[in-house]
């Protein structure tokens, strides 16, 4: 119990990060599909007049250019999304791999059984 409690604070802490990294990429990302929606919103209630002064195009570039600043911004903390859920996952199963071996060592020199061993 002591050695995998020694890992405790490790998978703690790298899940108290990613969890901050999701918190900070949903805020930016929501700002920057804010202006897209507005764009899009304000086109279709206002169809008539971009219809008739040809501006589809325009406003088509417009979203598509707001929306391309959301996927790069995205893509940047995906990035280091995958590095702190990775350094999570590994630490817990490194963690899990100690606690096996050290209960394999227990089982062989302190002649502990099986079952004792995960209780």
């Amino acid at each position: 119990g002591a050695v995998a409690l020694a890992f405790a604070p490790l998978i703690l802490i790298a899940t108290y990060k990613s969890g901050k990294i999701i918190e900070i990429r949903n805020m930016k990302e929501k700002s920057s599909s804010d202006e897209a929606s507005t764009i899009s919103f304000q086109a279709v209630s206002n169809i008539r007049t971009v219809a008739s002064l040809c501006l589809e195009r325009k406003l088509v570039g417009k979203c598509c250019a707001a929306l391309d600043q959301s996927h790069k911004k995205a893509v940047a903390h995906s990035h280091l999304l995958g590095l702190t859920y990775g350094f999570s996952n590994a630490v817990m199963t490194i963690a899990g791999g100690i606690v096996i071996y050290y209960g394999t060592t227990l089982i062989r020199d302190e002649n502990m059984d099986f079952k004792t061993l995960f209780m």
